[in-house]
């Protein structure tokens, strides 16, 4: 039995304590436990100074004399707290009474020892306290497994929560600058971040790379041109390769970057994400965070998912905007497309009709155009087309809409502009023509003219679309019949005699 004892408390118990033990029962405990075991001896007044800090450790049993059970009262709070789990035993003297024993019951106390002491009662008190102590320690793990669960839990909810918020904002605007604006609110929440920063780029035809940079710090500040550095810093070394800045514009700060002024990179601090989407290079994010921070491995592939799909976003974007040029844009001219020009007319009719004021229209045709193609080859006749293009976009304004409007005829609408002032505006443009040499394969030079038909909507006209496309072709056609290189202007567009009769 005692080898037993031996075993059980040399794989589990390490120390129990007695209190105002005899010399007799301090002896017989460590005779009966076991030299492995160890007792801790305390005398009454011993026990007023002890606190958990002081203490050696949690005892498995408390040893307690029979005249020292008021002793415990006596603990600070702390340590009883340490000992909440520790079964009492208490130990009575000889010649003790029936009144000693109930006392001890109303005590508390889990165990009460008669004398003689005996080492099999001694061995069945420590099996059962070595079996508290297992099912408390079990417990204690569990509670630390819920614990850490739900701190697990807690993380993955607010993971999944980022995850969420960034792939629905990243797809909420087809502009690029709102696209990083939403990113940048979306991340501020996941990381404790300082500012963001952007650089983009795409390759025009020639492979030359064409950067915009998106800076949160304000304009014309000392910080926002270390950024600018730090931008074009990272985006050398990704690129490996000459490139021009097309494009600078500001981010807003989010969160708590909004109560705290700007600050210059950090290189420590800076964590740099390349935007890659299909091995394609499209640019890169620089968070500048406000202390250093290690990611976890979930954390790193949230944010690494999330820099993914805002990469594949950024090209989506792109390709957007390619498809808008395509659809918006001749692509030999740069000018509008037709398709563009039948849209901004209808919106300009539609304004016409609502809010009045003048609109005019200048439909233009190169002279004698097919005799460049046979002459010189259809290539010329491309650069022809090119620098006609390039002389309207001059001569307009940015409000006005100049497009190829078919072959070599080309259409000009103009809002809120008058009559007289199209007429001004339609010669400026066969002048600058006339006056033009056209530069064409083997150094040729060519002088090219122009027709031009202008029509216009009087102020209580009718909003027609096809009345003023019909005017402004039939005096581009008197242009020509009067032998080219010149403006025509039809009648303003009245309304017809038989709607004024009704209208009087």
């Amino acid at each position: 039995m005692e080898g037993e004892h031996i075993v059980l408390q040399k794989q589990i118990l390490s120390q129990s304590w007695g209190i105002g033990l005899s010399a007799e029962q301090s002896a017989f405990l460590r005779k009966a436990l076991g030299d492995a075991h160890e007792i801790l001896l305390f005398s009454p007044g011993d026990l007023e100074g002890i606190t958990a800090d002081k203490a050696s450790g949690q005892p498995y049993v408390l040893w307690v004399a029979s005249s020292c059970g008021s002793a415990l009262d006596r603990l600070h709070d702390s340590t009883i707290v340490l000992l909440a789990s520790a079964p009492k035993v208490l130990l009575l003297e000889p010649g003790y009474s029936i009144e000693d024993f109930e006392k001890a019951c109303d005590a508390g106390f889990t165990d009460i020892l008669r004398p003689p002491l005996a080492r099999e009662r001694v061995a069945d008190i420590m099996r059962r306290s070595l079996e508290s102590h297992a099912l408390h320690y079990d417990m204690e793990c569990m509670s630390r497994e819920i614990l850490l669960e739900r701190e697990l839990l807690e993380r993955k909810n607010d993971i999944l929560n980022f995850l969420v918020d960034f792939l629905s904002k990243a797809t909420e605007s087809p502009d690029l600058r709102h696209l990083l604006q939403r990113a940048y609110a979306s991340l501020e929440k996941f990381l404790p971040l300082r500012s963001m920063h952007a650089a983009l780029w795409e390759r025009d035809s020639g492979g030359s790379a064409l950067l915009s940079l998106h800076i949160c710090a304000p304009e014309q500040s000392a910080c926002r041109e270390l950024w600018r550095e730090k931008l074009l810093e990272h985006a050398r070394r990704s690129l490996g390769q000459a490139f021009a800045v097309a494009e600078v514009s500001s981010l807003e700060p989010c969160g708590r970057a909004r109560q705290s002024p700007p600050a210059p990179p950090e290189e420590e601090k800076l964590l740099v994400l390349p935007l890659v989407c299909d091995k394609e290079s499209l640019g890169l994010l620089i968070l500048a965070t406000a202390t250093e921070r290690h990611l976890g491995r979930d954390q790193a592939l949230a944010l690494d998912s999330a820099i993914r799909h805002l990469s594949l976003n950024v090209k989506n974007l792109k390709r957007f905007r390619q498809m808008q040029m395509f659809a918006n844009y001749d692509a030999l001219t740069k000018a509008h497309s037709r398709r563009h020009f039948e849209t901004r007319l209808d919106e300009e009719i539609e304004r016409f009709a609502r809010y009045g004021g003048p609109l005019a229209l200048i439909m233009l045709d190169i002279d004698r155009f097919k005799q460049v193609n046979d002459s010189y080859g259809h290539h010329s006749g491309d650069i022809v087309l090119r620098e006609i293009a390039a002389i309207l976009a001059q001569s307009v304004r940015s409000t006005d809409c100049c497009a190829r409007y078919g072959g070599e005829e080309f259409a000009i609408l103009l809002p809120h502009t008058e009559h007289k002032k199209a007429e001004i505006l339609a010669e400026r443009i066969r002048k600058r023509v006339a006056s033009h040499l056209f530069q064409i394969e083997g150094n040729a030079a060519l002088n090219i003219t122009v027709s031009l038909g202008l029509a216009s909507l009087a102020i209580d006209a009718p909003a027609s679309k096809q009345a003023l496309l019909r005017a402004a072709d039939g005096a581009l056609y008197e242009a020509k019949k009067r032998g080219r290189n010149c403006v025509c202007s039809a009648p303003q567009v009245q309304k017809s005699p038989a709607a004024r009769e009704k209208m009087a």
